[in-house]
């Protein structure tokens, strides 16, 4: 659980969504087939690619506001490009929006993901949801786990820290010692 939601919270800071919703998304990956790391990736450039002002996303009709006039977040932006992505009916120009959005190696591992339809990959969001759902609440009670294992580590090392520094005038005596009788 400490390593998915370490791997959720860099997922959710690159995406802006929400822990379950990010986890989903995450699982929709694994289940496909595609390394998840993949999606951190695309979020990110998505990222870039608002931060530029979304001419690729315009291009394509995709506004970066919601209907309320607030900015969309990189995984909203991201599902959208997706799902336009997948209505076009030539491969050819679907394969060539992902790698001009995502690059080349990136865009080749997407693939699969953007290859569904809106309803087949409403479908696998929907399984995602039912294997392994991972709440805020459970994020955040798995952060402070991870925080309190993290301070008992330091502390322990301090602690060992302390007890050498302690033993080391005695053991430098004893070497010298162990060493004057050797010569």
């Amino acid at each position: 659980l400490k390593g998915t939601v370490l791997g959720l919270r860099d997922l959710v800071a690159v995406s802006g969504m929400e822990v379950e919703a990010a986890n989903n998304l995450q699982d929709v990956f694994s289940l496909l087939g595609v390394a998840p790391e993949r999606l951190t990736v695309a979020l990110f450039r998505m990222s870039m690619e608002i931060e530029q002002g979304g001419a690729s996303l315009s291009r394509m009709g995709i506004s970066l506001e919601k209907m309320d006039g607030t900015l969309k977040n990189e995984g909203e932006a991201w599902l959208e490009f997706r799902d336009k992505v997948s209505g076009f009916t030539s491969s050819a120009d679907r394969n060539a929006a992902i790698i001009d959005m995502f690059g080349a190696r990136i865009g080749r591992s997407l693939i699969p993901v953007f290859a569904l339809s809106r309803e087949e990959f409403a479908k696998w969001l929907e399984k995602a949801k039912l294997l392994s759902p991972i709440t805020q609440e459970m994020s955040d009670a798995t952060m402070e786990l991870i925080r309190a294992e993290n301070e008992l580590s330091g502390a322990w090392e301090g602690l060992k820290n302390q007890i050498a520094i302690g033993l080391v005038p005695s053991l430098t005596d004893l070497y010298r010692w162990l060493a004057r009788g050797v010569i």
